[in-house]
């Protein structure tokens, strides 16, 4: 009789899938903003020097916040992600510290751009990386997987931080 493997519960993604992944994610990580009605969607002009996001969030009501974008494949790394409760991904130490540094928040959105689940982290809120680390990894657990609400939520938290109110 053959055992039923399990997922496991942390999963190392990396970035270096086909290359629809990339677009496919940046319009998921549009749409997810496109769904809370009060934020606007900005993007650097094309031409434009590369900057080190690509979106920006914002509302009349000054809530504002940078999105980087980073993608993955599922069926390459073949995994399910919906079905593995922490996704990790490892970045240069210094996009982190930069996320610390800067006034606005930094939030990435790890999207898998085969079957469209993404999942968030905000930078500006982890710790600062260890003196001399070149590498940290980020951990997305599945409960900040992106949807309408959980964009939303991150609005709200924004605005409670910076009393900023929100429409419901």
């Amino acid at each position: 009789m053959s055992k039923v493997k399990s997922p496991p519960t942390r999963f190392r993604v990396t970035t270096d899938g086909p290359a629809h992944i990339t677009w496919r994610s940046e319009l998921l990580a549009e749409l997810a903003i496109m769904r809370v009605d009060e934020l606007r969607l900005m993007k650097p002009p094309s031409g434009s020097p590369a900057p080190p996001f690509q979106l920006v969030a914002a509302s009349d009501s000054g809530i504002c916040f940078i999105v980087q974008i980073a993608a993955y494949s599922s069926f390459r790394l073949k995994i399910e992600p919906e079905s593995i409760p922490v996704l990790e991904l490892e970045v240069e130490a210094e996009r982190v510290r930069t996320a610390l540094r800067i006034p606005t928040p930094v939030v990435v959105f790890l999207f898998d751009g085969d079957r469209d689940h993404g999942r968030y982290l905000r930078l500006d809120t982890l710790p600062e990386p260890a003196a001399g680390a070149k590498t940290v990894v980020l951990s997305f657990p599945v409960e900040n997987t992106i949807t309408g609400d959980s964009i939303r939520a991150i609005a709200e938290e924004l605005a409670r931080e910076r009393r900023v109110p929100v429409r419901a």
